[in-house]
């Protein structure tokens, strides 16, 4: 059995994070990602955050599987809000407990800085 390669991002105003990171992965690294996913406000004030999932998911079809994972706020600047994205985050991990199917990679560079430190 093929081991799959997961990447699990956050996504803020810039949805070429995500994509480069992909990139990046697959052209540098030798490893290519089979499934994204993107964890991402359900809704931002600004345009390219409302449409930064769609866009992570447009460029990358084709490529490999990509999964929304929305959060039901803005940002995790709060310690219930931080509680949430953890929680979150944990239900993603569970899904790739399996060390011999999945490898999994965390990008650190996407989203809001409160959500990147928690990752």
């Amino acid at each position: 059995m093929e081991t799959r390669n997961i990447l699990i991002a956050t996504l803020g105003d810039h949805p070429a994070v995500i994509t480069a990171g992909v990139s990046a992965l697959d052209k540098l690294a030798k490893i290519p990602i089979h499934c994204v996913h993107v964890i991402h406000p359900q809704d931002s004030g600004k345009f390219i955050g409302r449409e930064g999932f769609g866009l992570v998911k447009q460029h990358l079809q084709g490529q490999c599987d990509v999964r929304s994972v929305p959060l039901p706020f803005a940002d995790a600047n709060s310690t219930a809000t931080s509680v949430q994205f953890l929680q979150i985050l944990t239900g993603v991990l569970e899904q790739y407990r399996d060390e011999q199917a999945f490898r999994v990679y965390l990008l650190l560079s996407g989203g809001r800085k409160n959500m990147a430190a928690l990752m």
